[in-house]
Formats: structure tokens, sequence, C-alpha cells
């Protein structure tokens, strides 16, 4: 009796854990957009730090002027993700991790924790290519 108790205690633990970290993996482009406008998630602005191919986790760099937070590092932030590990262009095409450039600025939907520090891990939600920055011209050197 008591193995068969034990047995149903450990599966109904492990269904909770699975249930619990997969709370993200499922949603859509407009609900996680509805909880970054709530505030339940973040965005961080950051820089592809390693190419790894196609698969898994990867690190990125924040600007040094971030130091305050708690997801800064000086040598990378690791960033692995709920369920796929896919990074999205501005249309919401997949794009091959092996086509992102070192140094490209994305932006990471995360839920704002940090889950180590050895290296800092942050969990993402979605990745996604950042738009281009506006190019900046000076006015005094345009003709009409």
């Amino acid at each position: 009796m008591k193995r068969a108790a034990s047995l149903l205690l450990a599966v109904i633990m492990l269904f909770c854990l699975c249930s619990c970290g997969n709370e993200y993996s499922k949603l859509t482009d407009d609900e996680i957009a509805a909880k970054v406008d709530s505030g339940e998630l973040g965005t961080l602005y950051a820089h592809y730090s390693v190419q790894n191919g196609d698969s898994g986790d990867f690190y990125v760099q924040f600007d040094s002027s971030l130091k305050d937070y708690d997801y800064y590092s000086d040598k990378g932030t690791l960033v692995k993700f709920y369920g796929d590990t896919a990074v999205y262009d501005q249309d919401g095409n997949k794009v091959n991790r092996s086509d992102i450039n070192y140094g490209q600025a994305l932006i990471i939907v995360f839920d704002g924790k940090v889950y180590g520090d050895n290296p800092v891990t942050i969990k993402a939600v979605k990745v996604s290519l950042a738009p281009d920055p506006t190019p900046v011209t000076n006015a005094a050197t345009q003709t009409n």
C-alpha cells in the first residue's frame, strides 16, 4: 500500500512540475503581446553573442549600462526557451540560427526571472530579430 501511495504521489508531482514549466510554451503571438502589455512578461533588447547552430540555447550580451539588472553578465547571459527554440524575423517567420550574425540585435520576451548566476540564465517566451535602427541623417548635408 505504501508503495502504491508513493508511486501515485510521484506521478502527481511529476505532472505538476511539467505543467508549471510549460505555462508559456503554447501562447499565440496575440497572447504574448497581451501579457507584455499587462506587465506579466517583459522584453529585453540584447545582442546575439554566440553562433551555435539552429538548435538549443544561446548567449546574448546587453549594453554595459544595464549592469544594475540581475540578468546582466560580462560573460554573457544564457537564454533558455519555454517550448520552441526558434528565433523569428519581424514578419513572424522562423530564422535559421546559423543566419544570425554575431552582435545582431534581438528582442527577447521573457518571464522577468533569473534562473541561475553561473551563467546568468533567463527563459525566453519568444525571441525575434530587432528591426534595423533608423539611419540617422545629417540635415546639413541633405539637398533638395
